[in-house]
């Protein structure tokens, strides 16, 4: 039999073409005058038409596009490991083809419906304080110049009564946030919201306690909004939107590459949107500690309600866009507890 191939002789890039013929027992000499049997050669897996590798001991190697002559020299003299026709039948069959594509979608799918958020809260709980507080600086201060808020209006009776029922419920947080609580005025643009930084500083405008037909309900968003900070779901939320430097940080334990995509915190806390599993773990966050003082959680489920009708039902009035007032959140929050 005659095999047509390129030899490399393992010491230089030169290639040699050269036609084998191999006798009766495998053996075959190569254009260095070298003699070896088939027994002796080690044969890569065959992958459709692709050309095959044959490594011999003394490193020099033949290739060859002769894939069928290869399987024939392989089944008479060297029969190769199962695993290497196994390989074949798989890439060379549809249905198996189909079938691997279908895991690969259904394992891409999982990894962004499970792993990432899994990934992102594991990074999230890493990040030291610092950052944290660090970014809530950056971002007060970019609203600040931005102009999106303005200085509130609110008599200062009734901020410092909201202040203390603040005070109140961030002392039962075994956490180390520094919470601070800012009032402001959002005008018509924003109008009635309230939103929480990592930090722990949370904003709260005049236009939402304007709305509130009850000062419990404005207990109520603001428990709901210590929750989003205890839970880390704003920092969870950027960097389920970074895959890559979640991945490194999480594997590496470096948070150094997870804080420069944290960078954009300000930008998008204006156009952020929570998941509705972030929604109903601070809504029930908020119900919890309201049953626990017994305070009437209804009371902040109302407040939702008026805030939806406000915006013309269109269910966009959550706070900055990114709490819809549904009424699955508004059924949680009015449900009594048995």
């Amino acid at each position: 039999m005659q095999l047509e191939a390129y030899f490399y002789d393992g010491q230089t890039s030169k290639r040699t073409q050269c036609v084998l013929e191999i006798d009766a027992a495998g053996r075959f000499v190569l254009p260095n005058d070298l003699s070896w049997s088939w027994q002796q050669v080690e044969v890569s897996a065959r992958i459709g038409d692709t050309v095959r590798f044959l490594d011999l001991p003394d490193g020099s190697r033949l290739e060859s596009s002769q894939n069928d002559l290869i399987d024939q020299l392989c089944r008479q003299f060297h029969p190769q490991p199962r695993s290497h026709g196994v390989l074949h039948i798989l890439e060379s069959r549809l249905r198996y083809v189909a079938a691997a594509v279908v895991i690969t979608v259904l394992a891409i799918w999982w990894f962004l419906a499970e792993g990432v958020p899994a990934l992102s809260n594991q990074v999230a709980q890493r990040l030291p304080a610092e950052i944290t507080q660090e970014l809530g600086e950056e971002t007060l201060t970019f609203f600040e110049k931005a102009r999106i808020f303005g200085p509130s209006q609110l008599p200062d009776e009734q901020q410092a009564a909201i202040r203390t029922r603040f005070r109140a419920l961030v002392a039962e947080q075994s956490s180390d946030f520094i919470y601070k609580l800012h009032f402001r005025d959002a005008g018509h643009t924003i109008g009635a919201n309230a939103l929480a930084l990592p930090s722990g500083d949370i904003l709260i405008t005049d236009q939402l306690i304007e709305l509130a037909e009850h000062p419990d309900a404005i207990l109520g968003v603001l428990a709901h909004e210590v929750g989003h900070v205890e839970h880390r779901h704003s920092l969870r939320m950027i960097l389920q939107s970074s895959t890559y430097p979640l991945i490194v940080t999480a594997v590496t334990g470096d948070t150094s590459l997870a804080t420069t995509v944290l960078a954009a915190l300000p930008t998008m806390m204006i156009e952020a949107h929570y998941s509705r599993d972030f929604e109903e773990e601070a809504d029930r966050f908020a119900k919890d500690y309201m049953i626990r003082h017994g305070i009437d959680s209804a009371h902040l489920g109302r407040l939702l309600a008026a805030m939806e009708s406000a915006a013309g039902g269109n269910g966009q009035a959550g706070w900055l866009s990114s709490h819809p007032a549904t009424d699955d959140r508004v059924k949680l929050l009015e449900q009594t507890e048995e």
